[in-house]
């Protein structure tokens, strides 16, 4: 028996509210290391974003692309007239966090420090809070 088109939806966007975040907790956790991994928090810290975001468009009944870029997400999303009220407030995190999707991952001569890791996890957090404030009355309680 297959659930109901807004249970399935529901468990959608709890599953990728999960997914981003363990990606969040993980780039706050690696904080703790006596060696910071700034790039790998930075990291995490984008693909939280990116996994809110497409949340955000699961709830919106728009299927995610298959993309790390969030300026592209946002500007789907605005163009769909998903949240539209969010995406000039968070143009900045969007922007600041888009690079660390890629740069992070492959060498680079881009040389990242504790604070750009920091700011990472600052505008993840932000966008974490623009977002779930849009879906959270949805997205919270037990699945049906």
């Amino acid at each position: 028996m297959s659930e109901a088109p807004e249970s399935t939806v529901k468990t959608q966007v709890r599953e990728w509210l999960r997914l981003a975040d363990m990606d969040l907790d993980v780039a706050v956790y690696l904080f703790g290391h006596q060696k910071i991994p700034v790039e790998i928090i930075c990291y995490h810290s984008q693909q939280s974003a990116e996994k809110y975001i497409k949340a955000l468009m699961v709830f919106f009944d728009e299927p995610p692309l298959k993309t790390h870029n969030l300026i592209d997400l946002a500007r789907i999303c605005k163009e769909k007239g998903i949240a539209e009220e969010i995406w000039n407030s968070l143009a900045k995190e969007i922007v600041g966090l888009n690079r660390f999707g890629t740069i992070p991952r492959y060498p680079s001569k881009t040389e990242l420090s504790e604070a750009d890791a920091r700011r990472a996890v600052s505008d993840a957090f932000t966008i974490k809070e623009a977002i779930t404030a849009v879906i959270s009355p949805f997205a919270s309680g037990p699945s049906s």
